[in-house]
């Protein structure tokens, strides 16, 4: 060490040490991979539903599945609308429990209809 590095503050030695250093033009000896580009968090999530095989053309009215085994209010399929563009979701159906006895019973509409068919006649009897 010189004497003008003893009585200099170790900042000063340290600026002049990284500014001795090379800088990275000088190190780079092979160019450094392009970053990989980030999804923008902006753009929308798009859903779309699944086809369903249908007899109805492509245009025309609803496409609506058939109903399905038991399988545990697991799955909800989508009743779409062709007649407007673009085909848009009108309801969804599948397998769903009675509220008030707990049978399983499958719904035309999930959100809608939430009492079986008997307890639907039952609390419409009681109601009138």
């Amino acid at each position: 060490m010189t004497a003008a590095t003893e009585s200099a503050p170790a900042w000063l030695v340290a600026w002049r040490e990284r500014k001795a250093a090379p800088t990275l033009v000088q190190r780079a000896a092979t160019p450094l991979p392009l970053p990989t580009p980030v999804p923008s968090l902006r753009e929308p999530h798009v859903v779309k539903p699944r086809a369903v095989p249908s007899s109805r053309k492509e245009g025309q009215g609803f496409t609506e599945p058939r109903q399905w085994p038991f399988d545990g209010g697991v799955r909800r399929e989508a009743v779409i609308d062709h007649d407007v563009t673009p085909p848009r979701v009108v309801r969804r159906i599948g397998w769903h429990s009675c509220l008030r006895c707990r049978r399983a019973f499958f719904s035309q509409d999930v959100i809608k209809h939430r009492l079986c068919f008997e307890c639907r006649a039952d609390a419409d009897r009681y109601n009138t």
